[in-house]
């Protein structure tokens, strides 16, 4: 019996009803005539092992009596010689040994555990070498030694793991895995695994959260596996920044409570550097229940985000948000860790989930740059998939259907950047189109079928059966209005629904009091309609005599420090409510943390923050003191001039910036210096951005 055979007796086991050959041809995406001859290799293998067959019953379909069903639950097809290994598993067996055989492995015996021959096994050692490639591992051929992986011990246990079925409390129901543990010698597995569980099941009160059932099992094994490369001689290496970082958690102190009993079990002892990598496994665990810790603040304020964000994308608004919003911090805490560590989970789903809740897919990816940002790098569509499964769960919750949104790709010959650059041009500007796809012309002419609505292209294209718009790499505004134009063309459909403008309420509501909700929410539908038809392609580009103003300009003796220099150099925009004081804390703090990185010019600085720290409107202001202050001990970071700006988004300040940059390419004018008074100050102002 082989692997699609053994599925298919899965399938009659757990079934409570016959299935029809039909049924069953769909389930496997096979022929009908395929279903007979698995039915075929499932009946020989149960008489082998004196079970009764599978019983037909006339029209209605294929099933196992009672007796079958009960006996199967303590009998593996892995237990008996017929079951034969499909090539994947094969592939999956062999790296298993690669890492974790007792000895040294060569052909004869990868042949001789597989029970395929030599040149079957030197085949899949082709595929077994592509699969080591992709983590920067090399499998090589030592003379005595048989097969050697070459590479950091990191990445061999990331490979390890990615190849385990996700259902480890069934070992025994694992074909290909039951094989390759005993190949490999490693007999005490299961066992092990289940004292393991018991101990971090003990470990749990200390950790502060309970893990899911799977996830459970699933590091326990992981543990035994590492405990197996510890005797191998191959110990982790992490350097003593992240040993003392993590040395910090509360996970650290279940890790030590379980290490220090491993070796009654294991027969391994685990050092402190092996003792932080647990730490890394049990931080990247998924559990059920999670305390809130001072911690996961900024956690909490990304996933916040996210939410915000897939409303106002999806024109809906979730109920009971911060219920999503805690359920999203029970996965995403976990996640955090495993996309910190490199230990992201390869989910046999994600292309199913792609294609069946597309949407939502696209959706998600659209907000996840805010956590990558927390993360400091980048998500696998694997962790994607399974957040959107997360919104998904609470869109059908809610009962809500999402719009069918139309799919854009993006054809360009003109590098990443430039691609990048087009691509958030478009988001821009059509938020209810996902640009699923940027491709190179050599990748378009490969595609047989095209499952988009419309083409942007920066290269001329055959004509095609969707609308095409050929634009220039950095595309103009007029190419974007023909676009929308093209796509709209009685104008925008309307999105503006009750749900969408709650959203929006919701998010405005974060930022700013507002004392008539209902008449503010009347002007706002009243706004949001307007706008259909109408696309926000640009932001107007403000100069710098509109921005720098006589009322945001001062001139004073002196500041204790640069922390009061920034207050007062931003106390105009206070006054006028273009910026709030959280701003100013967080201008504050940004030098704190990243040092004086603001002093862009001789003399010069330029504290700012990100807009969603309490930007409420576009502003410059500027302060020149007669005194220097100083911004570090460094001579360089002395600073007479301080320009405050509060960005609303990443354009709209960038041509007053260019005009400041000219302005003080040399350090501050000397005029500026010799001024008596503000009003002098100010019209030497205008004179440089004049000449500038």
């Amino acid at each position: 019996m082989d692997q699609r055979s053994y599925e298919l007796l899965k399938v009659l086991h757990v079934s409570e009803q016959p299935l029809s050959v039909s049924v069953l041809a769909s389930r496997f995406s096979i022929s009908r005539r395929a279903v007979y001859h698995d039915l075929d290799k499932v009946n020989e293998w149960l008489r082998d092992q004196h079970l009764s067959p599978v019983v037909h019953l006339r029209g209605v379909g294929y099933g196992l009596d009672e007796q079958t069903k009960t006996a199967l639950q303590s009998l593996s097809p892995a237990s008996t010689v017929t079951y034969i290994l499909s090539p994947e598993e094969r592939v999956s067996c062999m790296v298993f040994l690669l890492l974790c055989a007792a000895e040294s492995v060569h052909v004869e015996d990868l042949a001789k555990s597989l029970e395929v021959s030599r040149n079957t096994v030197l085949e899949d050692l082709h595929k077994v070498r592509s699969l080591f490639a992709k983590y920067e591992l090399e499998v090589v051929s030592v003379r005595g030694r048989g097969y050697v992986v070459e590479g950091e011990e990191s990445k061999q246990r990331r490979l390890l793991f990615s190849i385990l079925p996700p259902d480890f409390n069934a070992v025994d129901r694992v074909p290909w895995l039951l094989l390759a543990i005993r190949a490999a010698k490693f007999s005490s597995v299961q066992k092990d695994s289940k004292l393991i569980t018991q101990l971090l099941t003990e470990a749990e009160r200390e950790y502060g959260a309970r893990f899911a059932d799977e996830a459970l099992s699933q590091l326990a094994l992981k543990i035994v596996l590492v405990s197996r490369r510890i005797q191998q001689g191959a110990g982790i290496h992490l350097s003593e920044e992240e040993i003392a970082i993590l040395s910090q958690t509360k996970a650290f102190q279940s890790a030590k409570q379980v290490c220090a009993k491993l070796p009654d079990i294991l027969g391994s002892t685990f050092s402190h550097g092996e003792t932080a990598f647990i730490t890394q496994l049990i931080l990247s665990t998924k559990v059920e229940t999670v305390k809130v810790e001072d911690e996961d603040q900024p956690l909490k304020w990304v996933i916040r985000k996210m939410v915000q964000e897939f409303q106002m994308y999806a024109c809906i608004v979730f109920s009971n948000q911060e219920s999503l919003e805690h359920q999203l911090l029970v996965h995403l805490k976990p996640c955090l860790q495993r996309v910190r560590f490199g230990l992201e989970e390869e989910v046999p789903l994600t292309e199913h989930i792609q294609e069946k809740y597309r949407d939502i897919f696209q959706l998600t990816k659209r907000v996840i740059p805010v956590f990558e940002n927390l993360a400091g790098r980048s998500v696998s569509d694997s962790e994607i998939a399974l957040i959107a499964l997360h919104f998904g769960g609470w869109l059908r919750k809610d009962e809500v259907q999402l719009t069918k949104r139309k799919r854009m790709m993006i054809v360009c010959i003109h590098g990443v950047g430039t691609s990048q650059f087009l691509k958030s041009k478009l988001e821009h500007v059509f938020t209810d189109i996902d640009i699923v796809e940027v491709v190179s012309k050599r990748q378009f002419e490969r595609r047989e079928h095209l499952n988009v609505d419309v083409i942007v292209t920066t290269v001329p294209l055959p004509k095609q059966d969707v609308p095409t718009f050929y634009v220039d790499p950095i595309i103009k505004d007029d190419q974007v209005e023909q676009i929308f134009r093209t796509m709209y063309p009685g104008g925008k459909p309307s999105t503006v629904t009750e749900s969408a403008v709650d959203a929006l309420m919701h998010q405005l509501e974060s930022y700013a009091m507002v004392k008539d909700r209902a008449r503010f929410r009347q002007v706002l539908q009243e706004w949001a309609t307007s706008q259909q038809g109408t696309p926000v392609i640009h932001r107007a580009k403000r100069d710098l005599f509109s921005l720098l103003t006589e009322d945001v300009v001062q001139k004073l003796p002196s500041a204790e420090n640069w922390q009061q220099a920034i207050q007062l150099a931003a106390e105009p925009l206070v006054q006028k409510e273009m910026i709030s004081e959280s701003y100013v804390e967080a201008m504050i703090d940004h030098v704190t943390t990243h040092g004086p990185y603001i002093v862009l010019s001789p003399g010069v600085a330029f504290p700012h923050g990100k807009p969603e720290e309490g930007v409420r409107e576009l502003g410059f202001s500027l302060l020149l003191l007669d005194e220097s202050v100083a911004f570090s001990e460094k001579e360089k970071h002395q600073v007479r001039c301080l320009v405050v700006l509060a960005p609303v988004d990443q354009e709209a300040h960038l041509h007053a910036i260019g005009q400041l940059r000219d302005v003080f390419k040399e350090g501050i004018p000397d005029q500026w210096i010799q001024a008596q008074s503000r009003e002098e100050l100010y019209a030497y102002i205008q004179q440089s951005v004049s000449k500038s």
